[in-house]
């Protein structure tokens, strides 16, 4: 499937990838993370042949410096940064749907479960979207290809809470036969996605282990959460809103919401910063 050797890349007299040596296999989920900087994202421009680098990049059995064109065929991608693309929403589905051979209707369902409604802004430039609208058009757009390679670099950075968890309901969702390769800075948003982890720090590989027990069935429960707060600051409604919860009670003390699996880390993290203004938590599965 994915085979990288002996690739080095520098810019100028800085070595960002160092001697990388790499395969994945047909169908593996792989979990590609590490701090910022590490060369996560100058990995994947290098398999997409973005950048020119020594060493050899072998997808589909193409190579990358020589048959791009013909492993791109087979992958979807979703970049860190949107482009400021020029064209309308409508624009970019048609062009996306023609290019990639699968019908452009098959964008607005995905999009719609994500949070973008496209009938509202088909005609708004690309560039004019919000970066969560955005993103959500690009995941859409890559997951209606039903690629057999699917690569996205840090794809949930710019979503909301809810669309982060209908993001990943929809990764779960994909066909077995898919190959992943997603990048983060954080290896828990991707558990119960991932078969196995590479863990990159200035351009080498210093982990590369198997994920046991991964079972994407694990995306798709859900936890209800009841929360009782001794006083209710403006942001910490805010940031509750923005999870769906709903309050419960008219003092807004009480508050009611529903947690995915896959953002659970994240919201229990979110909870320890007011942990001085909570005075109960109840957290049941979902049934």
């Amino acid at each position: 499937m994915i085979k990288v050797q002996n690739v080095v890349k520098n810019f100028k007299k800085v070595f960002v990838l160092r001697d990388l040596n790499l395969e994945i296999k047909p169908h593996e989920r792989v979990a590609l993370v590490g701090q910022n900087g590490c060369g996560k994202t100058t990995l994947i421009r290098c398999l997409l042949g973005l950048y020119h680098f020594e060493g050899d990049i072998e997808i589909f059995g193409s190579k990358i410096k020589e048959q791009r064109e013909e492993a791109l065929k087979k992958i979807a991608f979703v970049p860190q940064s949107p482009p400021a693309l020029k064209n309308t929403v409508d624009e970019i589905i048609t062009l996306t749907s023609e290019l990639c051979g699968f019908p452009a209707s098959d964008v607005t369902p995905i999009a719609r479960r994500l949070g973008l409604d496209i009938s509202r802004c088909h005609t708004v430039p690309f560039k004019g979207l919000s970066g969560g609208m955005k993103q959500k058009l690009l995941i859409a757009c890559a997951l209606a290809r039903k690629p057999q390679l699917l690569i996205m670099d840090e794809p949930s950075a710019n979503l909301d809470p809810q669309a982060r968890s209908v993001f990943f309901k929809l990764l779960s969702e994909l066909p077995s036969e898919t190959t992943m390769l997603l990048t983060s800075h954080r290896v828990d948003e991707l558990a119960g996605i991932v078969s196995r982890v590479i863990e990159l720090d200035a351009g080498v590989i210093t982990i590369d282990d198997i994920v046991e027990g991964e079972d994407e069935n694990t995306l798709r429960e859900e936890q209800l959460c009841f929360l009782e707060f001794k006083r209710m600051p403006e942001s910490v409604k805010k940031a509750l809103t923005d999870w769906t919860f709903s309050p419960e009670d008219e003092n807004d003390l009480k508050w009611k919401g529903v947690i995915s699996s896959a953002d659970s880390f994240r919201f229990h993290a979110t909870l320890t910063r007011w942990s001085g203004i909570i005075e109960s938590i109840n957290l049941r599965r979902k049934s």
